[in-house]
């Protein structure tokens, strides 16, 4: 999946990476949890996310393959 626009639709889950409204898209995403009606950004100045608050995300982060 590619970059989407927000706002984080309903029933998102995974992993991969989100930028806040407000936050210079070309900073970077930051690394974020989908829990399906919200997201939830780790770290030390990390919270949990709304869905208006998302202006780009990207939910679909995998594992690499297992050897």
């Amino acid at each position: 999946m590619a970059s989407q626009k927000g706002p984080l639709p309903a029933g998102t889950f995974g992993w991969g990476g989100v930028v806040k409204v407000g936050q210079d898209p070309r900073v970077g995403f930051q690394f974020a949890d989908f829990r399906g009606d919200n997201v939830a950004t780790p770290g030390p100045d990390g919270h949990i996310l709304q869905p208006e608050e998302v202006a780009w995300f990207d939910s679909s982060l995998t594992m690499p393959p297992s050897e």
